[in-house]
């Protein structure tokens, strides 16, 4: 699960020369064929009632994150989705993208 979110991050990040971009259906079908296949869900922690209580500074509970990833993981996930809230960013942009860093690392 945390490689997912890694490369995600990473890929969403890199800023490549405009011709190394596009791949070619050969490559890419080569690349998608070495790829695990996606098991995952929508995740929230049990200890939010919503996304927005998910990242908001008082309430982003890392523990319980680690713990229900970790079982997510046990059963064979390595896919998860959460969303992100507009209000903890407007409020705190840098603490939100920290809370979001922090997520990715412990999702690893």
């Amino acid at each position: 699960m945390r490689t997912i979110c890694i490369l995600l991050l990473i890929l969403c990040t890199m800023q490549l020369p405009a011709q190394q971009r596009v791949w070619t259906t050969k490559q890419a079908n080569e690349w998608y064929s070495k790829q695990p296949w996606l098991v995952g869900c929508n995740f929230i922690p049990s200890s939010a009632i919503n996304e927005l209580e998910m990242w908001q500074p008082e309430t982003f509970d890392l523990q319980t994150i680690d713990k229900e990833l970790g079982w997510a993981a046990g059963i064979g996930m390595n896919l998860a989705r959460v969303f992100l809230h507009y209000i903890p960013w407007q409020a705190d942009p840098q603490g939100m993208k920290e809370r979001i860093k922090e997520y990715l690392l412990v999702s690893e």
